[in-house]
């Protein structure tokens, strides 16, 4: 979220603190940040950049990790797919301006820019309206899929009680955290996965799909815990009740750290056992080799939960793009529909496989050239350096 200062504030609307709007239907409205062009406006409304990379990825890989374990071609599972990636966008854009909306009072008082804010009291009328409009339409969509349908409803059902006033699970503490947590992950896999069994009439598999159940929900609630760690400070301006605000940021890092992040792993490591795919074990072999080496030679921050500068949230990159590949890769040369769906995936989700390679070139450059430069030794890491140097010096 963008900061807005008190003197900022004052200057576009006229208000103080002490005058703060009613709510989004409001008649006043933050002026539109200076060069922002009528997409990035959009974006900015929808916040874009929150959902797209993070919550779609991780759906479609259930989806196509299910479809290895199910042992169905992806082309008979191509419009289920489909209806899951337009699920997500649609939940997304909902979920995004319904929040906001419904925020509107409390981030103005805590001084914080959202998209909504600079669209007229009819603008931000017209958003709701379109983003219940798309949500209807993608249930209408999923008759032919019953399972899908009601778990789709309640994913819409979720996202209005987490912000809906007298309801508003958000400043319910922990209720809040589970809210969303299951709204934006749990429920988001089971989506995908009635998707699948409603298309091919298969059975579930029962351990995979408990261990699917507990990781989605373990990385959802350290999702939202990293968010409210993120709006720690905001979040006391606004006297807010959510359950980042209740706590203190020590007892959040922990939860996040020695508590959700070990459970997530493991489930996630059972769901890739029973899935019998080497070549997901072997890409996450690479990628923590990656992550690893990153944190060594930069300054990069392996973060489970806390935000920090120059951060790296621990196997999100997995679950972005490794994961989803190592399902559709296989498939090349024998199933007609990896093909598509790995240049979808490609062209839909170009920002973490850009990041990806950026990083890997980067450590190829400071670490394999050097070595080959250096005669076969390999660089001295600028924290092993650092080490170094502070344990050769004499004290006075």
């Amino acid at each position: 979220m963008t900061e807005v200062s008190d003197s900022a504030r004052e200057t576009a609307t006229g208000e103080t603190n002490e005058d703060l709007p009613s709510g989004f239907w409001d008649v006043r409205r933050m002026p539109v940040p200076e060069g922002m062009s009528p997409l990035r406006r959009i974006a900015f409304a929808i916040r874009l950049p929150h959902w797209w990379n993070y919550k779609i990825p991780p759906a479609l890989g259930v989806g196509y990790s299910l479809t290895w374990l199910l042992a169905v071609p992806l082309h008979e599972v191509t419009v289920p797919l489909a209806l899951l990636f337009l699920g997500g966008i649609t939940a997304g854009i909902f979920a995004s301006v319904f929040n906001d909306l419904m925020d509107f009072r409390q981030d103005w008082q805590a001084g914080k820019l959202t998209g909504v804010m600079t669209y007229s009291r009819g603008g931000r009328m017209g958003w709701l309206l379109f983003s219940l409009a798309l949500m209807l339409a993608e249930w209408l969509l999923l008759l032919p899929y019953p399972r899908a349908q009601v778990c789709f409803l309640v994913i819409w059902l979720i996202h209005v009680a987490y912000t809906l006033p007298p309801i508003r699970l958000k400043e319910k503490g922990i209720w809040g955290v589970l809210c969303i947590a299951a709204g934006e992950h749990l429920l988001a896999a089971l989506l995908a996965t009635m998707l699948i069994l409603d298309a091919t009439g298969k059975l579930l598999p029962t351990v995979w799909f408990v261990a699917l159940m507990v990781w989605s929900a373990m990385i959802g609630i350290r999702s939202i815990l990293w968010h409210q760690l993120c709006d720690f400070v905001n979040d006391r301006k606004a006297n807010s009740r959510t359950f980042g605000a209740r706590y203190s940021y020590d007892f959040l890092k922990r939860l996040g750290e020695r508590v959700i992040f070990p459970v997530e792993a493991t489930a996630f490591a059972l769901m890739l056992y029973l899935s019998h795919n080497p070549l997901a074990w072997a890409i996450l072999a690479v990628h923590l080799y990656i992550e690893w080496t990153w944190h060594q030679f930069t300054e990069a921050n392996f973060t489970l939960v806390a935000p920090a500068p120059n951060h790296r949230f621990a196997l999100f990159e997995y679950y972005q793009v490794f994961w989803p590949l190592a399902f559709v890769l296989p498939g090349l040369g024998r199933d007609s529909g990896a093909l598509p769906l790995l240049a979808l995936q490609l062209l839909l989700f170009p920002q973490p496989i850009r990041d990806c390679l950026v990083h890997l070139g980067s450590l190829l450059r400071w670490r394999v050239w050097v070595f080959l430069l250096s005669r076969g030794q390999w660089p001295e890491t600028p924290k092993a350096m650092a080490r170094r140097r502070q344990s050769e010096q004499v004290p006075e």
